[in-house]
């Protein structure tokens, strides 16, 4: 088996040239825990209702935080007339 260091410019394009090698990319990733990692989920509420309310579980509840910049649904552009979907 042939390691890049041992084979020179020269050798490679020959090896090339006969197919009997081909440049690949390699990419690898890392998993690390991170500052907010817990073995098991935990839910966040999204809302205030009426039961945290009146429990007093909203001093303790972690809120999901809202997001203002998100797009809503695109817009239906309306419909055809009738007279138009029957002369399609």
């Amino acid at each position: 088996m042939y390691h890049q260091d041992a084979v020179d410019q020269d050798g490679i394009k020959a090896l090339k040239a006969r197919k009997l090698i081909a440049p690949q990319t390699w990419k690898g990733y890392s998993v690390k825990k991170g500052p907010n990692y817990a073995p098991k989920r935990k839910k966040v509420a999204t809302d205030l209702t009426r039961e945290n309310l009146q429990g007093g579980d909203w001093k303790e509840l972690e809120f999901k935080e809202y997001n203002f910049t998100a797009k809503g649904l695109p817009i239906e552009g309306g419909h055809l007339h009738p007279l138009l979907k029957a002369r399609i």
